[in-house]
């Protein structure tokens, strides 16, 4: 079922960017302007200024969690593409790597293709390459649902509504996610999540069974304040106090910081 619903969404993105391509295919060629990849965990923009006939200069700025990349330079023009090769406009042979762009311009949309070398403008698992839609990145939203942590929207609504203002700290913090053990025996699923690149301070972890029980963490960081986790649930028995799952995860929490404090949500 989780694979089905993942194709599903590749495909209807695929359908997408292709319908984008053919009905500017026959528009003329631009360049110049803003473009992005819209995406919560690994957005991308952009940024095209004229720089003379047959050329572009260029600058990518793209994230993967709190990874980040940056690329800019002067491409050539050949028809619906350009090409960048940082060996051509380097300074100094040290200062290159060998990088290749190639910008493909099919409209409303530009798809930049690059090679290995890249990797060395950018931090772990950052890419430049990808689909860049016309405009500046637009508000994305997206669910547990999506993420196969959820199995569907009734069960993501109840999160929300036990959750409140935290329910869009918990999504950010899944950008990466990992199976755990149900310590408890509750028979619940147990996942958790974590920003790459500064995991062990933004994190979460969701617990729930086929009941519709809840039992939520989240690292919670505000400015002035000091970190503390911020536990939800809905059930009765379990409002005062950690199941294991949770504690243990606590637990690997205060190796960083072994003040951290637990802040009970719906404790009475």
């Amino acid at each position: 079922m989780k694979i089905q619903r993942i194709l599903n969404v590749c495909v209807w993105s695929a359908l997408l960017l292709s319908a984008v391509a053919a009905a500017s295919a026959q528009k003329p060629v631009k360049w110049t302007g803003e473009w992005s990849i819209t995406s919560r965990y690994r957005p991308a923009g952009l940024k095209i200024k004229p720089a003379g006939k047959g050329k572009f200069r260029f600058k990518i700025e793209a994230m993967s969690g709190a990874n980040m990349g940056e690329i800019e330079g002067l491409a050539t023009v050949r028809g619906r593409q350009a090409f960048f090769d940082d060996r051509k406009f380097a300074k100094k042979k040290a200062d290159a790597y060998g990088c290749q762009l190639t910008f493909t311009n099919k409209g409303s949309l530009i798809t930049v293709d690059q090679n290995p070398e890249c990797r060395s403008y950018a931090g772990m698992n950052v890419y430049f390459g990808g689909d860049y839609l016309v405009g500046k990145p637009r508000k994305y939203t997206e669910t547990f649902v999506e993420l196969d942590v959820f199995p569907n929207a009734r069960i993501e609504q109840r999160f929300r509504e036990l959750t409140k203002k935290d329910y869009d700290t918990f999504l950010d913090a899944f950008h990466q996610i990992y199976t755990m053990d149900d310590l408890d025996k509750f028979g619940a699923k147990v996942y958790s999540g974590c920003v790459e690149g500064i995991c062990p301070w933004f994190t979460a972890i969701i617990m729930y069974d086929p009941k519709g029980s809840f039992w939520a963490a989240v690292l919670h960081d505000e400015d002035g304040q000091p970190q503390s986790v911020r536990y939800y649930t809905n059930v009765a028995g379990w409002k005062t106090k950690l199941p294991k799952s949770i504690i243990k995860w606590v637990d690997d929490l205060r190796e960083h910081n072994d003040e951290l404090k637990v802040t009970f949500m719906n404790g009475k």
